[in-house]
């Protein structure tokens, strides 16, 4: 299935955005491993993007626990998290520019996204794979 592009507007400037989304079963957990990508693009800079990749766990039935509103602590507080969710957008890509994506030179790619939730202040248990199931990419 291919994944829908969707635009929003950040300080004025025009941005596009997909997720991708794999389950992977994996036995030695009976459960799902969510092999997640975000994919953001300035409006015409479509081979300069930011691309942040999340790993996470996930019951197959209830879906990918990043895309489906999780119950996450913040800083302290309940909140939820979704990937989907244009203000979650909006702030990956206010990380993504201070960590110094500029789309027109390069691309950016962030492969470990959980480690960026982390940072923003999220905490969940669903964040966390075990070393021997992370992968290497």
């Amino acid at each position: 299935m291919k994944a829908k592009l969707r635009k929003i507007v950040v300080d004025s400037r025009e941005f596009y955005f997909r997720l991708l989304e794999n389950p992977v079963k994996e036995e030695r957990i009976s459960d799902y491993i969510w092999y997640t990508t975000v994919r953001i693009f300035k409006r015409d800079f479509k081979n300069t993007p930011l691309e942040i990749k999340f790993e996470s766990l996930g019951l197959y039935p209830g879906g990918n626990s990043l895309t489906s509103d999780l119950k996450v602590s913040k800083n302290g507080k309940q909140t939820e998290l979704n990937l989907n969710h244009p203000a979650m957008i909006r702030q990956l890509i206010e990380l993504g520019i201070k960590q110094g994506w500029d789309w027109n030179e390069k691309k950016m790619l962030i492969s470990n996204g959980v480690e960026i939730l982390k940072q923003m202040g999220f905490k969940s248990k669903h964040f966390e794979l075990p070393d021997d199931l992370k992968s290497n990419h």
